[in-house]
């Protein structure tokens, strides 16, 4: 885990070991992929591993504009070779990433204006 997170509750560390552990349908390196791009468009600053293009579409809409996706969305990894368990967990890591990012920016927004 990124050295940002030591405030976060320990649940949710767990749950960030979790899901962004070895154990997985999806590689652990395109799970936190996904979540490090989360975490960036969430308004973080750090250091990521490229999302893998045919990817993108999917990870940009679920971050950007979750009720958006559709069945479509889903169709379309199918058809790239994704099942069913690697999408949900990619969409997991996606939405943990995006809260922990905007979790994360918002103590830092709340530490720097009590300075």
């Amino acid at each position: 885990m990124k050295d940002s997170f030591h405030t976060l509750p320990t649940n949710v560390k767990r749950v960030l070991d979790s899901i962004l552990g070895l154990a997985g349908f999806l590689s652990q390196t395109k799970r936190r992929s996904v979540f490090d791009f989360a975490q960036v468009a969430a308004g973080i600053s750090i250091e990521h591993e490229a999302v893998p293009a045919e990817l993108l579409p999917f990870v940009k809409k679920v971050v950007q504009s979750p009720y958006k996706v559709v069945d479509r969305d889903i169709e379309q990894l199918k058809a790239i070779g994704y099942n069913e368990d690697e999408i949900f967990e990619m969409t997991i890591a996606l939405a943990l990433g995006a809260g922990t990012g905007r979790l994360a920016l918002t103590q830092r927004l709340i530490e720097e204006s009590e300075q």
